[in-house]
């Protein structure tokens, strides 16, 4: 009787086994699949790597962005300065009377001479708001300087004293080097040198230099300098040339301010003689 009695109850706890596991197997199908699981240095190399790649992207549509925006401005800023160069009739604002100007049909005004391209337009134009036209009207005025013939003219419509108002602002260096560059320029002719040096441009050049990141600015700052030197009898140029070389101590600098000591000698000589 007792045998029998065991033998049921093993079949029903096998039979109850069997269903668990079906139960089980049940379960287990209802279940979602599980995804891989990634390590955490492996998520985290994953996610640099997205990163980095959307960076690379973000910095090459900005570059591709200030391209073109430059390129717009810089075009803006020639037909800008081409129409003011090409109307019949324009008023300075400076003089406040009318002034004929011819028609330009060509894009390079700078290339023309000032019975075609007027300087108070010009500098009319270094007053502009917009940087690019001061750049391009900068650039005009320095290659005009370029030829002796014109110092004249640009010294009888105060373009020298635009110049150095220019390089007295604020403006980019890139615009302040081209200054400087004019102002050299109107220094090789003497009676220019002259009227120059009465507005206290070596401490506007010195001022120059000494905000200048660009080793060309210094160059040309020094050379600017050197050109003028009757501010050697001052001693006042001889002064900032020394400043500016221990300052920078590059070659092209050390030899304009070798120059500027070498016309020190030749004016200290010649105011001896």
């Amino acid at each position: 009787m007792e045998r029998g009695s065991t033998e049921k109850k093993k079949k029903r706890f096998s039979f109850f086994e069997k269903d668990k596991k079906v139960d089980d197997d049940v379960e287990e199908m209802n279940e979602p699949k599980s995804q891989p699981v990634i390590q955490p240095v492996e998520q985290e190399l994953l996610e640099n790597s997205d990163i980095s790649k959307l960076q690379k992207e973000l910095e090459d549509v900005t570059q591709q962005k200030e391209k073109l925006e430059g390129e717009r401005h810089t075009l803006r800023a020639q037909q800008i300065l081409q129409l003011s160069l090409t109307n019949e009739t324009k008023y300075s604002s400076n003089f406040g009377y009318p002034i004929k100007l011819p028609q330009i049909q060509d894009v390079n005004p700078e290339a023309r001479f000032f019975g075609e391209v007027y300087m108070t337009k010009l500098l009319d134009l270094l007053d502009s708001k917009d940087v690019d036209v001061q750049f391009q009207a900068t650039k005009v005025i320095a290659n005009l300087t370029a030829e002796e013939r014109n110092h004249k003219t640009i010294m009888k419509e105060y373009g020298h004293e635009v110049l150095i108002e220019v390089l007295s602002r604020n403006h980019p260096e890139d615009i302040h080097r081209i200054a400087v560059g004019a102002i050299t320029n109107l220094a090789v002719t003497y009676n220019c040198q002259t009227q120059i040096i009465e507005l206290d441009i070596i401490e506007v050049l010195s001022n120059v230099a000494e905000k200048a990141r660009d080793v060309k600015t210094v160059e040309m700052v020094a050379k600017a300098i050197a050109n003028l030197y009757n501010l050697q009898k001052e001693r006042k140029g001889i002064q900032a040339l020394f400043e500016i070389a221990d300052t920078w101590p590059q070659p092209k600098v050390f030899e304009e301010v070798a120059r500027g000591v070498a016309n020190f000698a030749r004016e200290t000589i010649s105011l001896a003689s």
